[in-house]
């Protein structure tokens, strides 16, 4: 019976130990990171779920006004990026190197607009001059992309409160191609707005064509970690 308490007693206080420098090691509940890529401006924050594992949960956000121009048509580019993500953080050797992987939620899209308003607008290799002409579309991807990468940054679980995030990966995401148009024939002047649909039709293919190779977005980050 005495060694049998014994044991227990040791047992115990090996577990109090473990418990203790556990204690000591862990400072804080996560980190937050203010980060800048290829998704936009964002923040995240990771939990740590043990001292290699850690779940982050972001959001990111960009938009600009661009010009884009694509088999002779000039549009007007409005890039309206807005995601969210899930991630989830495994560092195998213990240290700021980490295997990434997760899902986006991707509401990413660029509006595509353009007009006869300068006098002329090419399409599909047909000039309109005489009309007033009008296109509008859109570039969506796919609202949940799955994500995988690696980086170097934040431990789960550790000492420093600053340190500099890291991340290269890739996230699955096809885009959709959207584009419909309006052709109306100056009277005075004589115009086959008949050619405008199969014109339209044909720089719509030719997005999606080149849509079509796109597979993949990469993503590239670059942040700044807090502990608390």
């Amino acid at each position: 019976m005495k060694k049998i308490i014994q044991t227990c007693l040791y047992i115990v206080t090996i577990v109090l130990s473990l418990n203790t420098a556990a204690a000591e090691e862990k400072t804080g509940d996560g980190h937050i990171t203010a980060k800048a890529s290829t998704m936009g401006f964002g923040i995240e924050y990771n939990y740590p779920v043990t001292s290699v594992l850690s779940i982050g949960i972001g959001v990111n956000k960009f938009s600009a006004n661009k010009t884009l121009t694509k088999h002779n048509v000039h549009y007007n580019a409005d890039v309206d990026f807005k995601s969210a993500s899930i991630i989830t953080n495994y560092h195998p050797f213990s240290n700021g190197f980490r295997l990434r992987a997760g899902t986006y939620y991707n509401d990413n899209k660029i509006n595509l607009s353009a007009d006869s308003s300068t006098g002329t607008l090419t399409i599909a290799s047909t000039e309109f001059t005489n009309a007033d002409i009008a296109i509008n579309g859109e570039l969506s991807f796919k609202k949940f992309s799955p994500y995988i990468g690696i980086g170097y940054g934040s431990e789960p679980i550790g000492d420093n409160t600053l340190s500099l995030d890291i991340d290269i990966g890739v996230m699955q995401s096809p885009i959709k191609v959207q584009l419909t148009g309006t052709c109306e024939a100056n009277p005075t002047k004589e115009l086959a707005c008949h050619l405008f649909d199969p014109s339209l039709a044909k720089a719509k293919a030719d997005l999606e064509e080149e849509a079509g190779k796109i597979k993949l977005y990469p993503i590239v980050s670059l942040g700044l970690s807090y502990r608390f």
